[in-house]
């Protein structure tokens, strides 16, 4: 039986997987919040902010486990935000470019915790994963009403 303090090779691999994507949700929180204007570039360094304290929770449990945690973002983060920046730069509304894109990005964090919950039912994180997953949810949910305020 799988415990938190003894997770299995398939649980840990899908964790650091989420690590990577939570860090890298960080990443692009903070490059769109230096493209948009206030108070929006607040709410987001907020969200990047609860994405690194995702990342951390995860850390930890990886650590817990004796796992090495991946603490670098993947190659495909690094080229969603640089395509936030040049969207952001040819888009005649700026504003709502980015928040286009950090959207996108919200769905592709979603997908990854729920492809994460739905192969791995009952997981001893599961409960963790479900909270964090709500959450992520919630931000989508606001950077959607943000985009469309500022059509």
């Amino acid at each position: 039986m799988e415990a938190k303090t003894a997770l299995n090779k398939e649980t840990l691999d899908r964790i650091q997987d989420l690590i990577e994507i939570n860090n890298d949700s960080a990443a692009g929180f903070e490059k769109a919040a230096d493209l948009v204007s206030a108070p929006i570039d607040d709410k987001l360094r907020r969200f990047g902010q609860e994405r690194r304290e995702l990342a951390s929770e995860l850390s930890a449990l990886a650590a817990l486990s004796g796992d090495r945690v991946r603490s670098d973002g993947s190659w495909q983060g690094r080229v969603h935000r640089w395509w936030l920046h040049l969207r952001a730069n040819i888009q005649p509304n700026r504003q709502a470019a980015v928040l286009a894109e950090v959207e996108r990005g919200e769905a592709s964090i979603c997908e990854a915790y729920e492809d994460t919950l739905r192969s791995s039912p009952g997981s001893a994180i599961s409960d963790m994963l479900h909270r964090q997953l709500a959450a992520i949810r919630l931000a989508k949910k606001q950077v959607r009403q943000l985009r469309s305020a500022s059509r």
